[in-house]
């Protein structure tokens, strides 16, 4: 049986460093949790969008994927990306 990897937690060094970690993970972290969540390994999605498991976990991670890619993972799994104005955003 394969060890369990640990889990990726950024390092933040400063306060003001916490909002872009957070923005950058967070989308990530989510797909993660709902993919296991339902029991479904990195191959499942793997087959399911035709990509390969290096991709799924490289989704995953944040690591290098493209907003193309993640989309077509959330789209695996049941889910869309769906891009909203902020309420405090300027016109």
């Amino acid at each position: 049986m394969s060890e369990k990897k640990e889990a990726y937690y950024p390092i933040v060094d400063e306060d003001r460093d916490i909002d872009r970690v957070c923005n950058r993970f967070f989308l990530h972290m989510h797909l993660h949790a709902i993919r296991q969540r339902y029991g479904w390994t990195q191959q499942d999605i793997a087959d399911a969008t035709g990509m390969s498991p290096s991709t799924i976990s490289r989704v995953e991670t944040g690591k290098d994927v493209d907003l193309r890619t993640i989309i077509k993972y959330a789209d695996a799994i049941g889910y869309e990306i769906v891009l909203r104005k902020k309420e405090n955003g300027s016109s």
